[in-house]
């Protein structure tokens, strides 16, 4: 399965250049193993991916979440499916409470939305995007 990055107005992409780089330095299991279940999506063929139990969840209408338990917080990397079968990873998040923040659900729904109409600037992810930095 592909999988591509929402990129912001500069170009660049939330989860790879500021969510997953500040998760490697502050809690590594945690980074470890989002970079795993981003790792599953892409060797998986199916739609949905076959993850381990609890590692995904629909949020509703079209947007959904990787979530793995590092030893301090939770992360969260939320994505919705594009055309021809591809994740587009759209926001990631840490948290310690159960529940999303009101802004990170709205924008990653607009983000959705944006998606549909075509007008979500995303790169695809080369092989070495899910490790770097």
């Amino acid at each position: 399965m592909r999988v591509d990055l929402a990129l912001g107005v500069k170009g660049d992409s939330q989860v790879l250049d500021e969510f997953m780089p500040a998760v490697r330095r502050s809690d590594l299991d945690l980074w470890s193993k989002l970079t795993d279940l981003v790792e599953r999506v892409w060797k998986d063929t199916t739609t949905p991916p076959k993850l381990p139990r609890g590692a995904s969840t629909s949020l509703g209408n079209g947007l959904f979440e990787l979530r793995a338990r590092g030893k301090q917080t939770w992360g969260r990397l939320l994505y919705a499916y594009g055309p021809s079968e591809t994740v587009v990873l759209l926001l990631g998040v840490r948290k310690k409470e159960d529940k999303l923040p009101a802004t990170v659900l709205t924008k990653a729904r607009a983000m959705v939305d944006q998606l549909r109409a075509g007008t979500l600037k995303t790169r695809e992810a080369t092989e070495t995007d899910p490790r770097r930095k």
